[in-house]
């Protein structure tokens, strides 16, 4: 059973973790510990030392991502993490308007 104080830590670090998933700065951060802890990887290695190690990678991620979950709108949160990550990874590509937009300002600048 938990103590009063133990219940009050295990909420600050809920609280903490809140605070730093509603910064972009904070989910970019919490995004590299996840892919560092390979935590959507199924892990093995035939070397049980190594395997222990992985397994406790990926462990800390999956405890990272079970705490996210548990904030008010952590299912939010970790969608938004997971697409601004792949927006970063995949700049969208221009629209034919902005193309044309792009290649009429190049335009405007010849002739000036």
């Amino acid at each position: 059973m938990r103590t009063k104080e133990s219940n009050m830590l295990a909420q600050q670090a809920l609280d903490d973790l809140d605070a730093i998933m509603r910064t972009e700065n904070g989910r970019r951060f919490i995004y590299a510990i996840l892919e560092s802890t390979e935590v959507e990887t199924a892990v093995f290695s035939s070397d049980p030392y190594f395997n222990a190690f992985l397994s406790g990678k990926r462990a800390v991620g999956v405890d990272l991502l079970k705490n996210i979950r548990m904030l008010n709108d952590g299912h939010s949160l970790e969608m938004l993490m997971r697409n601004e990550a792949e927006s970063a990874r995949h700049p969208p590509d221009l629209e034919d308007d902005d193309l044309f937009k792009v290649d009429n300002d190049i335009a405007e600048v010849r002739h000036e």
